[in-house]
């Protein structure tokens, strides 16, 4: 995919090594709906799938949301949420920044499976 190329491409160049943030698997779930934000690295959380890993998590709906590990690995480089939440897969341990109403927490999502329509 051409957004973990340009990810590799620029790691490599800094740390001289290829980076496993992602795991295989099925694509992940978080369950919240979301919306830009002026940071792109952000989004504002629109709405959350009750009982599902961000309603667990305690993330409400008005949170801005920044991913910052995956997996227990840092996200060193900037990139648009919006790219990177595609990308995780089920089982996927995400540390999020969140921002509520000024306040900043820190979450520990486990990405589960999409509910079957």
């Amino acid at each position: 995919m051409e957004f973990e190329v340009q990810r590799s491409s620029k790691s490599m160049v800094l740390t001289g090594r290829v980076p496993q943030l992602f795991s295989s698997g099925p694509r992940g779930y978080l369950g919240v709906n979301f919306k830009a934000a002026d940071d792109p690295r952000r989004v504002l959380v629109t709405g959350i799938a009750r009982g599902g890993p961000a309603d667990k998590a305690g993330l409400m709906q008005g949170d801005l949301i920044e991913v910052q590990r995956i997996n227990g690995k840092e996200v060193e480089v900037s990139m648009p949420i919006r790219c990177l939440l595609p990308q995780l897969r089920q089982e996927d341990t995400v540390k999020l920044r969140v921002i509520r109403k000024g306040d900043e927490l820190t979450a520990l999502v486990t990405l589960g499976e999409r509910p079957h329509q």
